[in-house]
């Protein structure tokens, strides 16, 4: 299987990979997206674990690479949910997007996503 990511370039622009299912991304990747360290990458997973909206059998998953190692990557689920539980240009980068996309395509799931992020945003307060 194909592994995407979310890539934000120097002038803030997002670039969003077309298949969403295939974006797997690691604590570094997330890290680095939304512009912080990694151990707040991974207070913010685990807050969003805590609050039950999201479990960790549905946003992380293992792979293994060619040359043997394995990482421990996690889906777009935990990336949109760590969007509104952590403040940072990257974050507001991805929760602009989502918005976006929202109101551009106005679809039953798109609804469901919000509510969802809504959940999220209420459940965990902000650092």
């Amino acid at each position: 299987m194909k592994r995407e990511i979310l890539l934000l370039d120097e002038n803030g622009t997002l670039f969003v990979p077309t298949d969403t299912n295939c974006i797997a991304m690691t604590e570094y990747e997330i890290a680095e997206l939304f512009g912080i360290i990694a151990p707040t990458v991974r207070a913010a997973i685990k807050a969003v674990y805590r609050c039950g909206v999201i479990r960790a059998e549905d946003a992380k998953r293992y792979l293994r690479r060619e040359n043997g190692n394995i990482i421990e990557v996690y889906s777009i689920e935990i990336i949109v949910a760590l969007a509104f539980r952590i403040n940072s240009f990257g974050a507001d980068k991805v929760r602009e997007y989502l918005f976006r996309t929202l109101r551009a395509n106005g679809t039953r799931s798109a609804v469901h996503l919000l509510l969802t992020c809504s959940r999220i945003a209420e459940a965990i307060p902000p650092n």
